[in-house]
């Protein structure tokens, strides 16, 4: 079973007993990133097992995150996650994961700690003129993790639409975050003519 979280910058919702509140600070997105833009929010309470954590649409233009699904090790009270979209490299991280860079995100969070998530799946977007413009593979999206050092975590293609692809990753925790690409694969029959 999930244990269902929705979020709204406009009025908190109530599901039982339970309430909860995002603090959307900049939910204008200029593709491609130019600016840092974040989405605060507090959780009053976690479940152990599966939370389905879905935004609203002003969080998703803000980060390009769509929802998390976040298997949790244990119940937690009183969590708060912060996820920064930031147009350039953390000043925290050495060197840049390999490919086209998309843009960064970092994950903050207090009372939840990283043994405390099993896993989470992160739902995110990437614009197809991003990707039209780098001559990248849509099928080769990425979403990388960096913990000492950058590792490209299981990333699948969802779907499309005349805007949008849609991708979902898993990752062992948070922390920062890149969404890379890789070009397309010209055939060397190709090649040769243009070497022609």
């Amino acid at each position: 079973p999930y244990f269902w979280i929705v979020f709204s910058p406009a009025r908190p919702y109530i599901f039982g007993s339970t309430k909860y509140q995002c603090k959307n600070k900049n939910s204008k997105y200029v593709p491609p990133p130019t600016k840092r833009t974040e989405v605060d929010f507090s959780i009053a309470a976690i479940a152990a097992g599966n939370n389905l954590i879905e935004f609203a649409e002003s969080e998703k233009a803000a980060v390009g995150v769509e929802e998390i699904l976040l298997n949790a090790a244990a119940a937690a009270s009183n969590v708060k996650i912060t996820i920064e979209k930031l147009a350039e490299k953390p000043a925290s991280v050495a060197s840049a994961p390999s490919g086209e860079i998309y843009t960064y995100l970092q994950f903050n969070k207090t009372i939840l700690k990283d043994e405390d998530v099993k896993e989470a799946k992160i739902k995110f977007n990437v614009l197809k003129s991003w990707v039209l413009s780098k001559g990248a593979d849509p099928e080769k999206v990425m979403l990388n993790r960096f913990i000492n050092k950058w590792e490209a975590l299981p990333t699948k293609y969802l779907r499309q639409n005349s805007t949008y692809y849609y991708y979902e990753a898993s990752t062992p925790g948070f922390s920062v975050f890149a969404i890379t690409a890789e070009k397309k694969e010209i055939p060397a029959i190709e090649q040769q003519k243009e070497n022609i």
